[in-house]
């Protein structure tokens, strides 16, 4: 095999493995739909909550009605009634006609609400029983109030962005490396954009790449970098 043809192999293998990993849920069905994972693989008729991959096929008949929420954004695809459909085409079709920050939101959204209870622990300045324990209590430096990462998200999807952009900046100067830093950085730069601060946001994405060099969002960030103006 030569270098050309071991490189087509290579990216081959890896779009079917990307295209494996998405997953979507049947969250709505009017009549009767079906689904086969590969051209050779028998058909199956669907039912709600039924999982379908990416690299499937779906067959819907004359009388209907199904919706796909896609597991990775909580996206929904519409499928009409007669049709024979790659569920890959639908992924393209939804990558196609998505804003970067949309997809972004999206999946940040969906993981937020799982970690809904978590909250920021840091806190700036030195604490009472720190400075009690080396016996100076002269020394003492009045705690800055801990900045609640899901207050900050509930005023991001009420729409008060300038607001939810000071909370997201006073969280990340408190603690840049917390377990949420990650996505308060990204909403951040997200939220500067939507209140056309382009250089706040391009500065917010830049800091994230820099330090979540491995996160699931680098590739949301490097296109909201390149859209900015």
């Amino acid at each position: 095999m030569n270098f050309y043809k071991l490189i087509s192999t290579i990216l081959t293998l890896t779009f079917c493995a990307s295209l494996q990993a998405e997953t979507a849920t049947v969250t709505f069905l009017v009549g009767k739909a079906e689904y086969r994972d590969s051209k050779t693989s028998p058909w199956n008729v669907l039912s709600l909550n039924s999982i379908v991959s990416g690299t499937g096929e779906l067959k819907t008949f004359s009388d209907t009605e199904l919706e796909l929420t896609w597991n990775e954004f909580d996206n929904v695809s519409e499928i009409g009634s007669s049709e024979n459909i790659q569920v890959s085409k639908l992924l393209k079709n939804y990558e196609e006609t998505t804003s970067w920050d949309d997809k972004a939101l999206k999946r940040l959204n969906k993981l937020v609400r799982k970690k809904s209870s978590n909250r920021i622990k840091a806190v700036a300045g030195i604490r009472r029983t720190e400075v009690e324990a080396t016996g100076n209590k002269d020394f003492y430096w009045m705690e800055e109030k801990e900045v609640d990462f899901d207050a900050a998200y509930q005023d991001f999807l009420d729409g008060n962005l300038a607001k939810a952009a000071e909370q997201f900046e006073k969280l990340l100067h408190q603690n840049p490396i917390s377990e949420n830093a990650e996505f308060a950085r990204v909403y951040a730069g997200v939220t500067y954009a939507k209140l056309k601060k382009s250089k706040e946001a391009k500065e917010h994405f830049t800091i994230f790449l820099r330090d979540f060099p491995e996160s699931t969002f680098k590739s949301y960030v490097e296109e909201g970098l390149q859209s900015i103006k």
